[in-house]
């Protein structure tokens, strides 16, 4: 029989007590005598006892008891032995383990909470994170599959997706209190100080109208869902990968747009001692507005570059250049540079892997450049194909047009007579390794930082190339087509 967690008992003597008591008490062993057994163990052993008795007959518990006392050797063939309403409890009790080191439950409950919808938001937490699916499959998850409920002493039928949805309101009307909490304890418990902060922006669509909503609006998404309304989620992440803040915005609003009120929300949430974080941000974030309002508000900030440099020198020509690896163990080469015109500091990065992805990428478009100019070249000869000279460039206008980077390494020349195109002929240019491929830029206004300090901070904050939306792993983090709580 489960006896669920014994929050009662402290030590293993006491429940090995109780697990005797309980024996002696189902066996019929007890005795004229009060036995030596503290009150709460005696209560427990006779509450236990009596479910025992509910859920057996006294027959059935009479034979077991009896059989527990013998001896005996059976044979069992395993391949026959079958398991039932088995349920996982591995991850779930992680999740707890957790939450009880944060002190979740115990803040909700000074804050005023029930215990009751403590209990259930603590739960719905847990499932998320061991199960994340929308309320209606974690409902089933919790019924079928979970023993996540007997951590709370809830009974997992009793358990719907009413309740979750309600504990996620309850929930989320302490959010910004909460987040100010979790970010003070996190720092509390793993000595942070805050000196790197991550912030970026996604968005996430919903399958349905969301008619009613005012927050839900049509935007760019960056999951290509142009039909369907978005919302906006800022993040404000800690170098360790704690969450210190966050807030949703519409689907309308710009990336850039968004900084200067998460900021300022920031500025009153974070625990800074020594001096404010520095504030790491990706390219679409990075404009010059930005960048100066950052400077006014005192914050020091790092981000990838949203221009290439084409003047720059050296900060300091005796350190030359630094042979590095980054995280996935591709080679790079970095040096500190300056600009004119600007007081920031900038990291020259060199990455050859990203060098052979953009020759790549060129090559590809190359191909996908002359099949169009063969595809145009064919329709001259074919009935109903385009063979007037004019309209024939515009083909090739709109190609040119589509296709940029791979215009610029062609010579194309048009026959014609009478004004009809009779041939289409082109030449490839040859082309040049460009000592820009491969290359980007890290700024930072930190003015002492050297190209190893700056190195260290681009890579601590996550962004290891120069768009971080692009990486599957922070869409799998941050993206969903459900609700968004």
């Amino acid at each position: 029989m489960n006896l669920g967690l014994l929050r009662e008992l402290s030590t293993v003597t006491e429940r090995k007590l109780l697990a005797d008591r309980i024996e002696q008490l189902s066996g019929n062993q007890d005795t004229l005598f009060n036995p030596n057994v503290p009150d709460k163990i005696e209560k427990l052993a006779h509450a236990f006892c009596k479910k025992l008795r509910e859920q057996l007959s006294a027959d059935t518990l009479q034979t077991t008891v009896k059989k527990s006392h013998r001896k005996e050797l059976v044979e069992v063939d395993v391949k026959s032995i079958q398991h039932e309403d088995v349920k996982e409890i591995g991850a779930e009790w992680l999740c707890y383990q957790t939450i009880e080191q944060l002190g979740i439950g115990n803040y909700l409950q000074d804050q005023g909470m029930e215990k009751k919808w403590v209990d259930t938001a603590m739960l719905h937490l847990i499932s998320r994170c061991a199960y994340p699916a929308s309320e209606h499959k974690t409902e089933q998850w919790i019924r079928d599959n979970s023993g996540v409920s007997e951590l709370f002493d809830l009974e997992s039928l009793k358990v719907s997706r009413w309740q979750l949805y309600q504990s996620s309101r309850k929930l989320y009307s302490q959010k910004q209190k909460l987040e100010h909490y979790l970010s003070k304890k996190t720092n509390e418990l793993f000595d942070l100080k805050d000196k790197i902060i991550l912030f970026d922006l996604t968005n996430t669509y919903f399958e349905g109208r969301k008619q009613n909503s005012k927050l839900a609006q049509f935007g760019h998404s960056k999951e290509k869902r142009s039909d369907a309304k978005l919302v906006s989620l800022a993040l404000v992440i800690s170098a360790e990968g704690f969450l210190k803040h966050s807030r949703i915005y519409s689907g309308n609003i710009a990336d850039c747009n968004t900084l200067g009120d998460i900021v300022e929300e920031l500025a009153a949430m974070t625990s800074h001692t020594e001096r404010k974080p520095v504030v790491v941000i990706d390219a679409g974030i990075a404009t010059e507005d930005n960048l100066k309002m950052l400077r006014e508000r005192e914050y020091d900030y790092l981000c990838v570059s949203r221009r290439k440099l084409k003047e720059y020198i050296p900060v300091n020509e005796q350190e030359g250049i630094d042979h590095l690896k980054d995280k996935r163990g591709n080679a790079i080469e970095i040096r500190q540079v300056t600009t004119p015109g600007c007081d920031d500091l900038f990291l020259y990065v060199h990455s050859h892997m990203k060098e052979q992805k953009e020759l790549s990428m060129d090559h590809h478009y190359s191909l996908r450049y002359e099949e169009q100019l063969t595809a145009i070249s064919q329709a001259i000869h074919i009935k109903g194909g385009t063979k007037r000279s004019e309209k024939v460039w515009e083909r090739i206008g709109r190609l040119k047009e589509r296709y940029p980077s791979a215009n610029k390494h062609y010579r194309i020349q048009v026959k014609e007579n009478n004004g009809i195109a009779t041939q289409v002929v082109w030449k490839r240019l040859p082309v040049k390794a460009h000592k820009s491929e491969g290359v980007y830029f890290i700024r930072t206004s930190l003015k002492q930082a050297g190209q190893r300090q700056m190195w260290e901070y681009h890579t601590r904050s996550g962004i290891c190339l120069p768009d971080i939306k692009n990486r599957p792993e922070y869409k799998t983090r941050f993206s969903s087509k459900g609700h968004v709580h």
